[in-house]
């Protein structure tokens, strides 16, 4: 019992190493996909195909996928997938290189980088359901806190170093003209591909629980369907799917209003990406403690408000300042969402039937950001609706009132399934939330300064090296000695 504990600590250790690799494929590659079809002169309906394909296809060949479980274990499925996945990204990298026609270049980034999500997301709800048995329930909001939080550091490390490298390319300009620039691209993407076959590598080294596939477990979409507006896990779909549709009839158009309609430098766009890292980064480990102590349904709710709010905040102003502080707010609220919406669904869905929930519910929030995206670029492209004399920001100001509608009617709604402390929604926020912050910036602080002990034992350290030092030191001279006959050279040297 003790060696198995032991396999699934490594395993859980190995998980974290494989969230570092897969990360850097994030930062550096999916991140910089936009930005590579606006280089190529893409219409912003193009761009929303970018989100809206890569979410609404890959779910529905994840119902494939948990067929495949009859036959195949669930490492097998995964380490299959994520090799293909890394190999397209060369397909993508080459596009330049083989299409001169801006028409053949940019339907071609939507083709490669969609077909990129399918592969990447036919493995997903096998992997929740293989993560849901090793970690424990009641250390799912810690763990995969710690877990996201190093994922988010590597993403914003490999983001900033793409967003330098890019500009080598670029040659410091403001707009990504030129074929030299998609050089960079290109290698960028390479590098993608190269750390996917790593975090492959970290998955291999991943115990898997022993999982018989139940003929009973499985359920149709059909009768999912019909339990949507009697069970929890109904109330948390059509929470979660309406508030990405809300959130994908602006999601896509961030990228072109910056870069287009404010002109800014790529490393001013760049930065507002990893502003949104840092602030999931920052309270993450504050989100895990919530929701383990006080349940996800409170979580949920909380994390909504906030993610309703964001696209408002953009209504405002558009000083980058201003705008740095809204993202790393903006990377709070959706690090809080996408921490308790799977562990949510752990909760609420047995073991065996989970892998078909998570299947379900992508599909349903595939849909949700397919129809938002689609509707977004339809709009941005056909529609002559301005605010302020931009079409994003009517889109923006669309986003956030639909956000706000998804949220009031059904998070409100949602229970919590597992026994958690009981506490109102306004003293988590103003009591528990702040005191939280306070204890992780203590924490950071403590481990950011030299510790007493510490000290103490680097000076003890370095009193060892130095009496090392002094005796060897002492040797040579008495070896030096022997070679002179004159005993009172022999004494002044030993003296020494």
């Amino acid at each position: 019992m003790a060696k198995k504990r032991g396999v699934i600590a490594q395993s859980l250790q190995n998980s974290i190493k494989e969230a570092g690799a897969v990360s850097v494929m994030e930062g550096a590659g999916t991140n910089f996909v936009s930005p590579y079809a606006i280089a190529m002169n893409a219409n912003p309906f193009q761009v929303s195909l970018l989100t809206s394909l890569a979410n609404l296809l890959p779910p529905w060949f994840q119902i494939y996928t948990n067929k495949l479980m009859k036959t195949r274990s669930r490492k097998f499925i995964i380490i299959n997938a994520v090799l293909l996945q890394a190999l397209l990204w060369l397909p993508l990298a080459l596009i330049p290189f083989i299409f001169n026609s801006e028409f053949l270049r940019t339907w071609s980034v939507v083709v490669a980088f969609t077909l990129i999500a399918i592969i990447g997301g036919f493995a997903g709800p096998v992997w929740n359901s293989w993560m849901g048995d090793l970690v424990k329930e009641e250390k799912r909001g810690e763990y995969f806190s710690r877990r996201n939080k190093i994922a988010g550091s590597v993403v914003l490390i490999s983001s900033l170093f793409a967003a330098w490298f890019l500009k080598l390319f670029n040659g410091g300009g403001k707009e990504f003209d030129g074929e030299f620039v998609l050089i960079g691209f290109s290698v960028l993407f390479l590098l993608a591909l190269i750390f996917r076959l790593i975090s492959m590598y970290y998955l291999q080294r991943q115990y898997e629980p022993r999982f018989k596939y139940d003929p009973e477990s499985y359920f149709s979409i059909g009768a999912f369907v019909k339990r949507l507006k009697n069970s929890n896990l109904g109330n948390y779909v059509l929470y979660g799917s309406l508030l990405r549709f809300g959130t994908a009839i602006a999601g896509p158009f961030f990228a072109i209003y910056m870069l287009r309609e404010l002109n800014w430098s790529y490393p001013q766009f760049i930065s507002i990406n990893i502003a949104g890292a840092l602030g999931s980064i920052l309270m993450l480990s504050v989100w895990g403690k919530i929701s383990d102590k006080f349940g996800n349904a409170k979580l949920l709710i909380i994390s909504g408000i906030m993610n309703s709010a964001i696209p408002l905040f953009w209504l405002v102003s558009d000083n980058w300042y201003y705008l740095l502080l809204v993202n790393v707010f903006a990377g709070a609220g959706w690090g809080g969402f996408n921490l308790s919406e799977a562990n949510f669904i752990y909760d609420v869905v047995p073991r065996k039937k989970r892998s078909f929930a998570f299947t379900y519910n992508n599909i349903f929030s595939g849909t949700g950001v397919f129809l938002g995206a689609t509707i977004g670029g339809l709009i941005a492209t056909h529609i002559d609706i301005k605010l302020f004399g931009s079409v994003y920001l009517f889109l923006f100001l669309l986003s956030g009132i639909l956000r706000f509608l998804s949220t009031f009617l059904f998070a409100f709604k949602l229970k919590e399934e597992r026994k958690v402390e009981e506490r109102p929604l306004w003293e988590i926020v103003g009591i528990e939330f702040p005191r939280g912050f306070i204890e992780e910036a203590f924490v950071f602080v403590d481990n950011a300064l030299p510790r007493k002990e510490a000290i103490e034992e680097a000076l003890k350290v370095n009193k060892m090296k130095l009496e090392n030092g002094s005796q060897k030191l002492k040797k040579k001279i008495l070896k030096f000695n022997r070679k002179f006959s004159n005993s009172k050279q022999k004494d002044f040297f030993t003296k020494i």
